[in-house]
């Protein structure tokens, strides 16, 4: 009698186990289907509302870059364009006479430092031979006719620089 009340609550209590189980594994894969379907619903409304802003933000771009086209025709770049290198070429000639002033102090500060190493008064008859002999001929030819037509310049040697300026050109 044992035997059989025990054998029958053991099938008894196997059976319940097996119908426990079940009921846990229906619910547990319930749960799971029900978790995959609103993981891929959110996705797609995600992916939806993803698509829509990226299509406003083509638009908005889209009708900016119309925009700025319209302003940017090519009229309106070629004068650009023009204004640019009108003002580069002023820009240039106005720095003309300061580069000339810039060299022509240089030149006057080599000069005096050049007097006062060869202890002499006046250097155009030095610098006259330097230039012949380094091959400046120019200068040296031109120094020697600013020394006949002008002793009474600040230097003798910047007058005759400003003279190959002016005889290359540059104003």
């Amino acid at each position: 009698v044992m035997k059989k009340d025990v054998s029958s609550h053991m099938k008894e209590l196997g059976g319940n186990i097996k119908s426990d189980w079940t009921e846990v594994y229906k619910s547990s894969t319930a749960w799971v289907g029900k978790t995959a379907d609103g993981i891929n619903k959110g996705f797609q409304e995600m992916g939806k509302n993803v698509g829509i802003q990226m299509n406003k933000a083509a638009d908005t771009i889209s009708e900016v870059w119309d925009k700025a086209l319209a302003v940017f025709n090519i009229n309106t770049l070629t004068q650009i364009g023009k204004d640019m290198i009108s003002g580069l070429i002023v820009g240039i000639n106005s720095m003309t006479d300061k580069a000339i002033e810039s060299i022509t102090g240089m030149v006057n500060g080599v000069v005096t430092k050049a007097k006062d190493l060869l202890g002499i008064a006046s250097p155009a008859d030095v610098f006259v031979a330097i230039t012949d002999k380094v091959g400046l001929k120019s200068i040296s030819d031109a120094m020697r006719k600013s020394k006949k037509n002008d002793k009474r310049g600040p230097s003798l040697f910047s007058n005759v620089l400003a003279q190959q300026f002016e005889l290359a050109g540059v104003q």
